[in-house]
């Protein structure tokens, strides 16, 4: 598909006003055909087309404005969608643009932005602040109080920039910004990291953070993520139905190592409070809702209309309910909203990300849910609705300083003829662990000594991958004395899959004082367990073979041990071999075939399956289904590159493949 970067002649042959204030509920979203990308002109991201009939329909319907819907994304197939506006009934824009499908693919209306506040008292004063209480905030900040190279973006509806608390706050403010609602933004920016220690105003969690200042549009989440936001809040609702545009568009901004956090809705939001709101119930987008100073998820406790959102895609809760607010210059009031509490958790991810700045979203979302107080006792008839409790501050940043969340470290055999498979990688992880694999990666020297660099894949239960480099120096691989010290000459030991079974062999060119060999398995390379022996040659110095048979062999990947006895009883390892078995041989297994493919394939699954993930590298949903039992499946992806595909069986364990993509 073509890109729209450049700018052909305009051809002006449709109306190419902007009208200033149009409701973005007049507007239907769309993704450009090949056809009409031939002939697309784009400037500024504003786009005009040669096509007769399309600027004919156009005219007929009023359209005021064609533009990119994600100017900033650098996605090729975000770069085609487009948001055609109108002075018209978008339901009859909506079926025009459908009907023209070698023009237009799936056209969608495009959901109006609003913000989510209900603030209730423009003149109440407020002494203390039960919200940064409830938090633990300065136990936070015993910790951190945060650092200005530390970005937290605020996409919102404006902001007073003379305000107290916001002057020399920010680094970056979006130009062109007319929403004249400047009460809500500014009330925003202050929560997350509004000035403190000034002697004005109030406390604000991660006020010693950095704030870029952004208008309320999906595109600024892009535009922010790619400015160097750390973490990106959104206190507003963005649509009250799916739209994989802006999954896509998410995922992109996840990918490239943004954390987004939102609000999970006013309870009224999209119709009820058990409602999804979006952007906050895409995938990856850590969802907040409300509770108040008792850990209440009802404002009022008994009555159940006076909640915020409760639903399954809610992370987490943190304080939303009569909230110490700030709105203008010297006025110091309370209000209402999951919009407040989004900025808190927001603040909090800007404190965790300035004691360790490589967590991924993955990995900061697990340390907020893992940390989190739980309050489904105090809130019954909603217990699995509010996430994994309300937001602690304190817990969070200081689990963040200390996280290390995974540990490789590696064994290596000697005696093993290739020395790039000599090497066994073990894997430790606070967070479950799917599975791991490892590839040699390149040599480079270090400080004058020769390293072998290889690559880790950890595949986490989230779905998201971990990957690192981990370092083996030469010398560790040269080391003559523990081969001297085996008593035989080993020159081969290997495993070959067979139809039914795995053959484990070995020669040895010479042995002395050897009594017998073990072969151990693993399926983690944690766990071993002998599942044979031979009776060694003794002393020999001619050429001897062995092998033994792994009869009931794990479906993917195994690793098989030689450990050689010597007369004393002493033990020694002989080498580390992994074989990929990839038919079933199991009632709970499944395999993907061809691998790698070009993006189809075919996924064999044994009986008792449930349902299918399949994630990209960065952990992001591709594809999800519910399968019947003992079935094949077709899967796909249209993007290059590693995929883990996650199977679900009915007895709850969980296979996990990995997938690549040409």
């Amino acid at each position: 598909m073509k890109t729209t970067h450049y700018l052909i002649t305009i051809i002006s042959l449709i109306i190419q006003v902007v009208l200033f204030g149009q409701s973005q509920q007049n507007k239907v979203m769309t993704r450009l055909s090949d056809r009409m990308l031939e002939t697309v002109k784009n400037e500024n991201g504003k786009i005009w087309f040669e096509q007769r009939e399309i600027n004919q329909l156009f005219s007929q319907l009023s359209v005021t404005s064609v533009q990119q819907a994600f100017p900033a994304s650098k996605k090729e197939e975000l770069q085609s969608v487009v948001e055609i506006s109108c002075a018209c009934d978008v339901n009859t824009l909506l079926a025009e643009v459908a009907k023209r499908k070698d023009y237009f693919e799936q056209p969608e209306l495009v959901p109006a932005i609003t913000p989510l506040h209900e603030t209730n008292d423009y003149t109440a004063a407020f002494a203390t602040d039960y919200a940064l209480d409830l938090i633990n905030a300065k136990e936070a900040w015993d910790v951190t109080t945060g650092n200005r190279r530390i970005k937290i973006a605020i996409t919102d509806s404006n902001f007073d920039l003379n305000h107290e608390e916001l002057a020399g706050k920010y680094s970056y403010i979006q130009p062109g910004m007319y929403n004249p609602n400047y009460d809500h933004g500014t009330a925003v920016a202050i929560t997350a990291a509004g000035n403190t220690n000034n002697g004005v105003g109030k406390s604000s969690i991660g006020y010693d953070c950095d704030l870029l200042l952004y208008g309320m549009s999906y595109n600024s989440i892009l535009d922010a993520s790619y400015a160097g936001a750390h973490v990106i809040n959104v206190s507003w609702a963005g649509g009250c139905v799916y739209s994989s545009y802006y999954q896509d568009m998410i995922n992109e901004v996840l990918e490239n190592g943004s954390v987004i956090v939102a609000a999970a809705g006013n309870g009224g939001t999209c119709g009820d409070p058990s409602s999804l709101v979006y952007p906050a119930a895409y995938d990856g987008v850590i969802s907040v809702s409300s509770i108040g100073p008792n850990d209440n998820h009802e404002r009022y406790i008994g009555d159940a209309s006076s909640t915020h959102q409760h639903n399954a895609t809610v992370d987490l809760v943190a304080p939303g309910y009569d909230m110490a607010l700030s709105i203008a210059n010297n006025v110091y009031t309370t209000g209402n909203g999951t919009s407040f509490a989004s900025p808190i958790v927001s603040g909090t991810v800007g404190l965790m990300k300035e004691v360790n700045e490589a967590l991924n979203h993955c990995e900061v979302e697990y340390i907020l849910k893992s940390t989190a107080v739980s309050v489904d006792s105090l809130n019954p008839g909603y217990e699995g609705l509010l996430g994994a409790g309300r937001l602690d501050a304190a817990g969070a940043v200081e689990t963040a300083a200390a996280f290390d969340p995974t540990w490789i470290s590696h064994t290596i055999n000697h005696h093993y003829l290739d020395p790039n498979g000599a090497i066994f990688v073990n894997v430790e992880s606070e967070l479950p662990v799917t599975s791991f694999d490892y590839t040699f990666d390149s040599y480079s020297s270090a400080n004058g000594e020769q390293v072998r660099i290889y690559t880790v894949d950890v595949i986490y239960e989230t779905g998201c991958v971990f990957t690192k480099k981990h370092l083996i120096s030469e010398d560790e691989f040269l080391d003559t004395d523990s081969l001297l010290a085996l008593p035989v000459t080993l020159t081969a030991f290997d495993a070959e899959a067979q139809k039914e079974d795995i053959l484990v062999y070995w020669e040895t060119e010479s042995e002395n004082n050897s009594a017998y060999y073990d072969i151990e398995k693993s399926i983690d390379g944690k766990e071993w367990e002998v599942i044979g022996y031979r009776e060694a040659a003794g002393a020999s110095h001619t050429t001897n073979s062995y092998e033994l048979t792994d009869f009931n062999p794990n479906s993917g990947i195994q690793y098989y041990r030689l450990i050689q006895v010597d007369n004393n009883g002493e033990r020694n390892v002989g080498g580390v071999v992994s074989v990929d078995y990839g038919s079933i041989s199991s009632d709970k297994d499944a395999y993907v075939y061809p691998n790698p493919s070009n993006g189809q394939g075919t996924l064999v699954l044994a009986e008792g399956a449930k349902s299918v993930q399949v994630f990209s590298a960065a952990g992001v949903l591709e594809q999800s289904f519910d399968v019947a039992e003992g079935a094949q499946q077709q899967i796909y992806s249209e993007k290059s590159g590693m995929k883990m595909i996650r199977v679900l069986f009915d007895t709850e364990e969980v296979k996990t493949i990995k997938w690549v993509v040409d």
